[in-house]
């Protein structure tokens, strides 16, 4: 189902003056509701990623086997945990 914003636009595109507001009540008020699409939980997967870090644990285990220090570092992208959108509906800004 379109979302009422678009709803709305379609119905003012057609001469009846409508707000996403109303078009929110309306449906509510027979039962219809719009939900968002679900937030996906995984990315997709790199085509080399194995191979990528097959060549960084060589690496990592050559300068560990000659004595030098090795380190890790996470430098994946940020991402929200939970439904950031529930927590943005329900008034809490930190997460959105």
């Amino acid at each position: 189902m379109p979302s009422t914003r678009k709803l709305a636009d379609e119905l003012n595109a057609s001469g009846h003056p409508a707000s996403a507001a109303k078009v929110a009540d309306l449906l509510g008020g027979r039962g219809s509701v719009c939900r968002p699409t679900p937030k996906t939980t995984e990315s997709r997967q790199h085509a080399d990623r194995d191979a990528q870090f097959s060549c960084l644990h060589s690496q990592a285990a050559d300068h560990h086997n000659s004595g030098d220090p090795v380190i890790g570092v996470d430098t994946k992208r940020k991402e929200l945990l939970g439904d950031s959108r529930t927590a943005a509906a329900n008034g809490d800004r930190s997460l959105a």
